[in-house]
């Protein structure tokens, strides 16, 4: 399995609009994650794996990253509206705080 590859370790994917991280496998993309950031909050932020490759453990090592890179960027922590209930649930089993409003799931996680 390949690695890890973003901006701030100089390879990788790079937008100018956001920080990426991507998974790659034999020269592959196989998943990755993007979010905005400004400077009180990571904010925005959206992961994704392949189906083929899911269950292996990368979406909690991106996860981890964007954590990772909120505590780099002394921000205040993360926050984010989520679509998907598994996302939703899977965030509060590791500690985010959440609302779930009208059916609009919102989690937080402060520093």
């Amino acid at each position: 399995m390949g690695g890890f590859y973003a901006p701030q370790y100089k390879s990788g994917v790079y937008s100018e609009y956001e920080p990426r991280f991507a998974i790659v496998s034999n020269g592959k993309i196989i998943g990755g994650s993007t979010y905005d950031v400004d400077k009180y909050n990571i904010y925005n932020f959206d992961v994704g794996i392949l189906e083929e490759y899911q269950g292996r453990g990368m979406f909690k090592k991106l996860i981890d990253k964007i954590i990772s890179d909120a505590k780099k960027l002394n921000t205040d922590g993360i926050k984010a509206q989520v679509i998907n209930r598994m996302l939703f649930d899977y965030l509060i089993s590791i500690g985010f705080k959440g609302t779930n409003e009208s059916g609009v799931k919102y989690v937080y996680l402060d520093f």
